[in-house]
């Protein structure tokens, strides 16, 4: 073999050896970058699903925070009118309780005992008793066998009335007025709590 040839031989090897490192490294880049291409893929996908759920995570809270202000909210709302609604009550017991006078016992009495006629028991306080139980007689003229008059210490400004026989007695009182009268504003109460006020 002459120089040239081993020259030659050299050379081709060295084409071949270069083709062929070339073509190594374009199959290693080759899969270098689909790597690197599903790598950026995966992450895109990774990164667009922990968005998705941090996204919806804050919708779930911002929900909740809602609803328990809403729930907190009616919770106030209905602790204010049932509050409301006693500071109402316990007006009203004050005044009713001022108003019950001796005289607007008298009057109660006479018109329950003229609704009911006679045979009747009257409970009345010892300061009541006295004064109404003679006025009652004057006022509707009935003997004392008919009506049975009793000192009654539970009693406070109120005057208890039994219809003997007939096993019911009516307790005309403060609480009871109160009670009543309760029983009926508790409704507009509740009505004009709810309705909007408006100017």
């Amino acid at each position: 073999m002459s120089e040239k040839t081993l020259d030659n031989l050299i050379k081709t090897l060295k084409v071949e050896a270069i083709e062929a490192a070339e073509k190594e490294a374009a199959i290693i880049r080759e899969a270098a970058e689909k790597e690197a291409q599903d790598l950026l893929k995966n992450a895109q996908t990774e990164r667009k699903q922990i968005l998705d759920a941090a996204e919806e995570e804050a919708r779930s809270t911002v929900e909740k925070g809602k609803s328990a202000l809403r729930q907190a909210a009616r919770d106030v709302n209905i602790s204010l009118k049932n509050e409301i609604v006693q500071l109402l009550k316990s007006v009203l017991e004050d005044n009713v309780e001022k108003s019950i006078t001796p005289g607007l016992l008298k009057t109660a009495m006479t018109k329950v005992v003229e609704n009911i006629g006679s045979d009747i028991e009257l409970k009345l306080t010892a300061d009541l008793k006295e004064g109404l139980a003679d006025y009652v007689q004057r006022e509707l003229q009935i003997s004392e066998e008919h009506i049975t008059v009793f000192n009654e210490t539970s009693l406070k400004k109120s005057l208890s009335i039994t219809k003997k026989g007939k096993g019911w007695s009516y307790e005309v009182s403060s609480a009871t007025v109160t009670e009543l009268l309760g029983m009926h504003l508790n409704n507009e109460w509740t009505k004009l709590l709810k309705s909007d006020v408006r100017e």
